[in-house]
């Protein structure tokens, strides 16, 4: 359970990413089902708590998210990351 249990899942998914593009195309579906869990579908479903902690996690780990989509725009050659 991120981010309690696994305190490095973004960096783990961001660096496994620039291995392979069919992997980095999973984790990026993963980070989106991820964003949309936290900021989109929390209130149904977690506590104001875990969602907070959640969301902070998330954003302070956004820079590297970030810096993976420009690396995806500046190398990838599968158009359906782009």
């Amino acid at each position: 359970d991120w981010p309690h249990n696994w305190p490095t899942f973004i960096s783990d998914i961001v660096g496994s990413s620039k291995t392979s593009e069919s992997l980095c195309e999973n984790n990026m579906k993963v980070l989106q089902l991820l964003s949309e869990e936290v900021f989109d579908y929390s209130k149904d479903s977690m506590t104001t708590a875990k969602t907070k902690v959640m969301k902070e996690s998330l954003n302070e780990e956004f820079s590297q998210v970030f810096q993976l989509c420009e690396f995806i725009l500046q190398a990838s050659t599968r158009t359906s990351l782009v």
